[in-house]
């Protein structure tokens, strides 16, 4: 597939099977995250893995996860069962929006 492929053909999900990922896939995505080139290469993002229901259920309610779309609701089951949180370390950088 090639990059214009794949450009034409993503899409925005907002829906989700009730499948749990693996956390070694989860912390294979990480290590392969933290390689990314970085702005004078500080390196300043940290990577946090939540999968733990409790606390994807506790993000979740925090995301507001497609507030355009009037009526739009996520079923608990639709939800998604983990995520990678993008984090700053200011003792490294204080401005990191570019390598975000």
């Amino acid at each position: 597939m090639t990059t214009r492929e794949a450009m034409l053909q993503r899409r925005s999900i907002r829906k989700f099977l009730p499948k749990e990922i693996p956390l070694d896939t989860l912390k294979e995505i990480v290590e392969l995250a933290r390689l990314y080139p970085s702005g004078g290469n500080l390196q300043p993002l940290r990577f946090a893995i939540l999968s733990a229901k409790e606390h994807t259920d506790a993000l979740f309610a925090d995301l507001r996860w497609a507030m355009y779309l009037p009526d739009f609701t996520i079923a608990p089951q639709e939800r998604p069962t983990a995520y990678i949180v993008l984090l700053r370390d200011s003792t490294v950088s204080k401005k990191c929006d570019y390598d975000i």
